[in-house]
């Protein structure tokens, strides 16, 4: 994130704060059991701007748990990856998933 302007690096991380813990609250116990019981739950990914006063969906919604690394993929290509042009996550992470997606799923803005 080095290229950034200082100014603009807090976005993208706080963006991908967001989008890691929506996927950690889909790990928890308390969703997941609600899961197995056919429950309506829904984990977003918003984030409120304090430079506009909106909020910000950053394109992580899931209801179940098989939907969980496809949510989380489709948020990183929307959000982080798709304003900055990098790959905030590890080079071991899967990135042939994350660029069909990218193709697939619009931009939420």
């Amino acid at each position: 994130m080095g290229a950034l302007a200082p100014d603009l690096v807090p976005d993208p991380l706080c963006e991908l704060n967001v989008i890691e813990q929506a996927r950690h609250v889909c790990e928890t116990m308390v969703v997941q059991a609600a899961w197995v019981r056919d429950e309506a739950v829904a984990v977003h990914g918003w984030i409120y701007g304090l430079h506009d006063g909106v909020l910000h969906d950053l394109g992580f919604l899931t209801s179940r748990p098989e939907e969980v690394t496809v949510a989380y993929q489709r948020a990183l290509s929307t959000s982080v990856r798709g304003r900055i042009g990098v790959d905030p996550c590890s080079a071991s992470r899967d990135q042939t998933a994350g660029q069909s997606i990218v193709k697939t799923v619009p931009r939420f803005r």
